[in-house]
């Protein structure tokens, strides 16, 4: 009997529950992430994270032992996939994206929340001190790995001649 009163509740509840309570209820827990998104500055960051592809892509090229003559044919090369990359993640696909993760990722009160610790002073130092942190971990996450990197090469050349050996025996 208890069981049946329970299952009754829950299909009361569902039934009498208006679907606009439900779409107001997800319009803004929305509203708090689009609110958040602008707290942290995501189009600039957005901007600064292109520049900065654009920045790797041009290293990347001089890092491949091209010509300088060879390197100005590939310089169309380069300006079309950064064209690529800017329209593929542009703003508004980029803020529809990022609003989806948020509410996927954090409660409509965590985002308030979050957008509230952002407005505090030292909310504010970490917003201006997130770029240089991702930037000097990257650079020193590259400048590790680079020190780890014939290891792992002589690693690769082991795994690859273990694989050669095994394959070689079991043809014979």
């Amino acid at each position: 009997m208890k069981r049946h009163l329970v299952m009754a509740s829950i299909l009361a509840t569902v039934v009498c529950c208006p679907q606009g309570v439900l779409r107001a209820d997800e319009a803004s827990h929305r509203k708090a992430a689009l609110e958040l998104i602008e707290t942290v500055n995501a189009k600039q960051l957005l901007d600064q994270m292109l520049v900065s592809m654009d920045r790797m892509m041009e290293q990347q090229f001089s890092s491949m032992g091209m010509t300088t003559e060879q390197l100005k044919e590939a310089a169309p090369v380069k300006r079309e996939i950064s064209a690529w990359m800017r329209s593929s993640m542009s703003w508004d696909s980029m803020r529809a994206l990022y609003v989806d993760v948020y509410m996927e990722v954090f409660t409509e009160q965590e985002l308030r929340e979050i957008d509230e610790f952002y407005h505090t002073p030292l909310g504010r130092k970490m917003l201006v001190k997130m770029p240089e942190l991702v930037q000097v971990s990257m650079q020193k996450t590259q400048a590790m790995m680079q020190e780890k990197m014939p290891e792992l090469q002589q690693r690769i050349s082991l795994a690859v001649e273990r694989l050669r050996q095994k394959s070689s025996g079991g043809n014979r």
